[in-house]
């Protein structure tokens, strides 16, 4: 999967978990918390807010609160 961040850059990922309301992914680069990003992954597309980032290793882990609306 991938997020699209403002400014048109593109995020690869790998989604680890998955609800109603959000999703976990693991990202090489850090998101800053409140950013809204657009998530492309495998013939689905949302939109979300992320919630929070920390450090795992080499990568990021992101959490991304979903828009209700684009789901």
């Amino acid at each position: 999967m991938r997020l699209a961040v403002p400014g048109g850059d593109h995020i690869a990922g790998t989604v680890y978990d998955v609800s109603q309301s959000g999703l976990s992914a693991e990202v090489c680069s850090e998101i800053q918390p409140g950013m809204v990003v657009r998530i492309e992954g495998h013939g689905w597309e949302g939109a979300g807010v992320v919630k929070h980032c920390s450090r795992r290793g080499a990568a990021w882990l992101v959490g991304v609160e979903l828009d209700a609306d684009e789901q």
